[in-house]
């Protein structure tokens, strides 16, 4: 290395940047094989204080001198080499486990015969030309950069913050370049997300679970375009899922009059959870109340017992009959002692329940028809003289106060407003939910959260592209063990080995016992008659031998 070097830079242990100088530096016995098509290794170096024990520099040279092209005529050749540059360039390259690496170049430069007057340099193919490191490094920086934070990403390659996010951006403009127009899907999931600051528009594929778009806003002119710029928005686009947005129902009924509008029924269930939650807190309350009257000390206690019970279990009326009995055995038993003695419980256990039954039918028909049987059990307004008379009836007929169930009310009205949408989900081939935009919604907060700051377009960048950057094959290497033959234990089915080198004629036979394992690791072609063998070991003495055809027999054993 020159002596006049660039100082090296290493983040110790991300509490302050150490400068090196070459003087720090010392030989180390050992070369790094860097494994970088272009370069030669010349030394490795090491920091002379022990406690800079993770940091290494390597001294390189190009390994050949490969055809290069002259920047101001453009031809493509190999030139002579003119000199050297009067500095070597330091590049980082990626971690060695723990163990930061930086590369020192030594550049060499040309000189053109046809443009003699001007020099240039040579140009490292393994080298990021706008970045001081390796490709290798730069293009893991860019995958991590979208599963991780960006200062997490700097610390592990000790390179500043705002160098991870210029990197991130260059790989986003990339991606985004080679990005296809969007081809609308068949199944359409709409939804909006609070992040940074404010409401976003986000765009799903249901069937296949991709986001298609995160918009800058939830306003409808930005839906709109969104969905117009998809390829056959009008004519592929059958279905959209939603929640029970008026402005995403009038806008849809817009721009796709001839695609079905489903609820999502997980909003409807939420809904439903909304009213079952204070109406269970009110007949608690209520009945607490109602118990000091009771003259009987052993009763009062038992019904007291029993209802502080049922008020501590919060998933007693939050799952359905079906599942308490499959899971928890012992809350069905409570539920059906505490709808026995409290009735206004047993009321709301049937609201509830039969409810949760509309999702069971088969048919649009039988779903509309259990949700009318549902709409009885909810109180009626009780608005005029007819609507005091229906509400006096209602209390007669199921003997509970109907005040107690007023939520119910708003859950009904709800239903009567989007009945279409609602029961959209129950015709042939739309049985779709939101599961997957909300789940997208889940991701992108997630993202914000761990990125703690992130802009909106890195954000987005971040929720569209993570598929394609993180998407990979796990290779997962298994030597099988299998038996050479399966048959009875009188039946002995037998190869011939040879003991022989690879490719060597025939040597002595031995004949393998039938239920012996062994474990396969290759096949090949016999360099002399070019016959097919397999080479393998036994797992008791893994030594190779070769095993030439598939010959069989039955016989005696050996």
């Amino acid at each position: 290395m020159s002596n006049d070097s660039s100082i090296l830079q290493l983040d110790d242990e991300g509490r302050k940047t150490l400068r090196v100088t070459l003087e720090d530096l010392v030989p180390d016995d050992t070369v790094f094989k860097l494994n970088l098509y272009d370069l030669d290794e010349i030394a490795t170096f090491k920091h002379k204080d022990p406690a800079y024990k993770d940091y290494r520099v390597v001294q390189c040279q190009p390994r050949s001198m490969r055809a290069q092209v002259c920047p101001q005529c453009g031809r493509r050749k190999r030139f002579n080499i003119h000199g050297y540059a009067e500095k070597d360039r330091v590049v980082h390259d990626v971690n060695v486990g723990l163990m930061q690496i930086d590369l020192v170049l030594r550049v060499p430069r040309y000189r053109c015969d046809v443009c003699p007057s001007k020099t240039f340099h040579h140009q490292f193919e393994s080298v990021e030309a706008n970045h001081k490191m390796t490709k290798r490094l730069c293009e893991e920086i860019q995958r991590e950069a979208f599963t991780l934070p960006f200062s997490e990403v700097a610390a592990k390659h000790r390179i500043s913050e705002p160098k991870v996010a210029t990197i991130f951006d260059e790989y986003v403009r990339e991606l985004e370049a080679e990005a296809d127009v969007i081809v609308a899907p068949k199944v359409l999931g709409i939804d909006e997300k609070h992040i940074v600051h404010a409401m976003r528009g986000v765009l799903v594929d249901v069937e296949s679970g991709r986001l298609l778009e995160m918009l800058p806003s939830n306003k409808r002119n930005r839906f709109t375009e969104a969905i117009e710029a998809m390829i056959g928005y009008d004519t592929r686009i059958k279905i959209v899922t939603m929640d029970m947005a008026p402005a995403y129902r009038s806008m849809i009924q817009e721009i796709l009059p001839y695609a079905k509008i489903v609820v999502d029924k997980y909003h409807i269930f939420q809904a439903l959870q909304q009213r079952v939650k204070p109406v269970k807190t009110r007949l608690g309350d209520m009945l607490a109340r109602d118990l000091e009257y009771i003259e009987d000390p052993a009763e009062k206690k038992r019904l007291k017992q029993l209802l502080s019970t049922a008020n501590k279990d919060h998933y007693l009326f939050k799952y359905g009959s079906k599942r308490l009995a499959e899971e928890a055995p012992q809350r069905l038993l409570l539920m059906a002692e505490l709808c026995k003695e409290f009735p206004v419980y047993n009321h709301l256990r049937m609201l509830k329940e039969m409810f949760e039954g509309i999702y069971d039918a088969q048919t649009r028909q039988e779903a509309e028809r259990r949700y009318g049987e549902w709409a009885k059990l909810v109180p009626p307004d009780g608005k005029g003289k007819a609507g005091k008379e229906a509400l006096d009836a209602w209390q007669r007929t199921y003997g509970v106060m109907p005040e107690l169930y007023a939520e119910f009310r708003v859950l009904r009205n709800t239903m009567e407003n989007w009945k279409i949408e609602i029961f959209n989900y129950f015709d042939d081939g739309c049985r779709y939910t939101n599961a997957a935009t909300e789940g997208l919604n889940n991701l992108i907060e997630r993202i914000n959260r761990i990125g703690n700051g992130y802009g909106f377009d890195r954000l987005r960048a971040k929720a569209l592209y993570w598929h394609l950057v993180t998407a990979g094959v796990r290779y997962r290497l298994d030597i099988k063990k299998i038996p050479i033959y399966e048959t009875p234990k009188d039946i002995f089915q037998v190869g011939y080995v040879d003991f022989s080198n690879v490719g060597a004629a025939m040597g002595k036979d031995k004949v393998i016992g039938t239920r012996e394992e062994i474990s396969i690791i290759g096949e090949f072609v016999d360099e002399d008659d070019h016959q097919p063998w397999t080479l393998f070991s036994y797992i008791s003495k893994n030594s190779p031998w070769k095993l030439r055809g598939n010959m069989e027999y039955s016989g005696e054993g050996p």
